[in-house]
């Protein structure tokens, strides 16, 4: 229902996370969604990440779970 990503990384633009957090509310935690939905955000939302990548990022969500 509610996700907040936090951690030792950045992102350019900063305001991305913030939007990629609400694109993620009320997606299946299962491992396709979750994967479609965050490759499908940096596809319509170009991000720079620096020191995660998307594959971790999707990773540390579905470890947290």
């Amino acid at each position: 229902d509610d996700i907040k990503i936090t951690g030792d990384f950045f992102s350019y633009p900063e305001e991305h996370i913030e939007l990629l957090e609400k694109s993620l509310k009320g997606t299946s935690i299962q491992s396709t969604a979750l994967t479609f939905r965050v490759h499908e955000f940096f596809m319509n939302f170009p991000t720079e990440l620096y020191g995660v990548d998307e594959t971790s990022l999707i990773s540390t969500i579905l470890a947290a779970k």
